[in-house]
């Protein structure tokens, strides 16, 4: 078992302050959990060693006070805190309460790196966990040949080992089961809907379990024999499900890891400039096939998730969807999730227009989940690492103006949101009045007749009248929106004023349209 007492005294620290609770080192490290996000309850497991820079916490006192009941509430291990980051000390009231609750604080300096804190500690308990097994040889050689290539085939491949047992696994996170013995995934069809338990099945010997983590489901293992040999199976059994846990740690690593490196990447990258070479070996440490320019994407979801399986699997789908319309290869994409907000950084898809392609990308995702929304605001042609962090700043800063105005609009280039950001000092009485003496009888007809026309226009426009495509984009026939044209023409909209570009009227249709006046 491996304690906070046995990784503060094993050099797995390089330099630490222990701030509070020096009388309670004894409890158990299982985990770890890095708390980047203020939602961060939903994240905690039990027994983890919380790792933060207290980014979601900052100066916020009665946050930090909050967070200490979670934590105590969730039998976390330990906080970890890198100090002048986001926060300079941490107040006497939050270390007076925390020595009450029996929690220890540990303070690192800024010079700390929690990526490699958190392999080092992963490491060990990893480690632990397989000293506590057989040492056998036929085991020991396994865990070697599953250290040199951690994955799922070199599991597979030790059924050479297992004489007349085989095996399926079942990966929940990945929804897929991967048979040793092809011939028989018929049987596992069969077994996976079984209780896990020991069973003949037909003519064959069967034992079924599942890994779990805080209730969720990470893998399931069935073995399979001829054999009446219920002790062999579940011998093999726990070995396998030891490796799965290995496999998945070291999976989680990496991702914390990756999460970090992409977090420093979108709020430090200008004092990266210049060291192009370091940043190129990281990308592909994280097998990022990373070649600028890069397009970096800010994606704000309305999601109401009962749980946070539920919540991973979306994600997951949402970076399917952009992959599968952008045409992109896992390697080519990473994103960052920080609560409601996902950023996206690929690099530039040649000849494509990404304002259509989000269209798609929005339409299918609110097509499958029905009463959720998305809104995008994007910028193209990163040609540089200090580019990176700046434009974060200003696709966040635009979101947020985005989500307080309410917009119809849901996806935004840069340019539109450096707009928004000079509209929003402007009187909203004033910008409203504008709009209604510009748009009144469009807006008017709209209201009672329900016809989208401010959309109409503003697509229109974009598309510079090619009706066949801008009819693509409002997925109507070309008919109707030939029958929008003679409505808005009847209202006083002739097509040639707008194909002329009138600015007045395409302004008061973009204040419309992005400020919803």
């Amino acid at each position: 078992m491996i304690t906070l007492n046995h990784l503060l005294h094993h050099q797995i620290f390089d330099q630490f302050d222990l701030l509070t609770a020096k009388h309670a080192l004894q409890r158990e490290v299982k985990h770890i959990s890095l708390l980047e996000t203020p939602d961060f309850e939903k994240y905690l497991i039990p027994k983890s060693l919380i790792l933060t820079t207290l980014y979601p916490i900052k100066s916020d006192v009665s946050l930090f006070e909050n967070l200490l009941d979670v934590l105590l509430e969730k039998d976390v291990s330990g906080l970890v805190i890198k100090l002048k980051r986001y926060v300079d000390i941490i107040p006497p009231k939050i270390l007076e309460r925390a020595e009450k609750l029996g929690l220890p604080i540990i303070s690192l300096t800024y010079d700390a790196n929690l990526s490699t804190l958190s392999s080092r500690i992963l490491n060990e308990i990893a480690l632990d966990s397989l000293r506590s097994l057989s040492s056998s040889s036929m085991y020991l050689d396994w865990v070697q040949r599953l250290d040199e290539d951690p994955s799922i085939e070199t599991i597979l491949a030790l059924k050479k080992q297992m004489n007349d047992v085989t095996f399926s696994i079942f990966d929940h996170d990945k929804n897929e089961r991967y048979d040793a013995s092809p011939e028989w995934s018929d049987m596992a069809e069969k077994v996976f809907l079984k209780a896990e338990s020991y069973n003949k099945i037909d003519d064959f010997y069967v034992v079924k379990d599942v890994i779990r983590l805080s209730n969720k489901h990470l893998f399931t293992v069935i073995l399979y024999s001829k054999e009446d040999q219920q002790g062999l199976l579940y011998y093999y059994s726990e070995m396998i499900k030891m490796m799965l846990v290995f496999l998945y740690q070291r999976k989680q690593e990496q991702s914390l890891q990756q999460n970090q490196f992409l977090l420093e990447l979108i709020s430090t990258s200008h004092i990266l400039e210049g060291r192009e070479q370091e940043f190129k070996k990281k990308s592909e440490l994280f097998h990022w096939d990373v070649n600028f320019p890069l397009t970096m994407v800010l994606v704000h979801l309305d999601l109401n998730f009962s749980n946070a399986k539920k919540h991973d699997i979306r994600i997951e789908s949402i970076r399917q969807i952009f992959m599968n319309h952008l045409d992109l290869e896992k390697r080519q994409i990473r994103y960052l999730q920080l609560s409601q907000n996902i950023v996206f950084l690929f690099s530039q898809p040649l000849g494509v227009s990404m304002e259509l392609k989000f269209r798609h990308i929005i339409s299918e995702f609110e097509k499958f989940n029905q009463g959720q929304w998305m809104k995008i605001a994007y910028t193209e042609k990163l040609e540089s690492l200090a580019a990176i962090s700046k434009s974060y700043a200003t696709l966040l800063r635009g979101m947020n103006l985005i989500l307080e105005h309410r917009t119809r609009e849901k996806i935004f280039n840069d340019q539109s949101v450096k707009m928004l950001g000079l509209l929003a000092n402007i009187s909203q009485a004033d910008l409203q009045d504008y709009v209604q003496t510009s748009l009144h009888e469009v807006l008017q007809y709209e209201k009672k007749q329900g016809v989208p026309l401010l959309d109409t226009m503003y697509t229109l426009i974009n598309h510079q009248f090619n009706l066949k495509t801008a009819a693509e984009e409002l997925f109507i026939h070309y008919n109707t929106l030939r029958h929008r044209i003679q409505i808005l023409e009847s209202l006083g909209f002739a097509r040639e004023n707008l194909k002329n570009n009138h600015f007045d009227l395409i302004f008061a249709i973009y204040l419309a349209k992005n400020l919803s006046l």
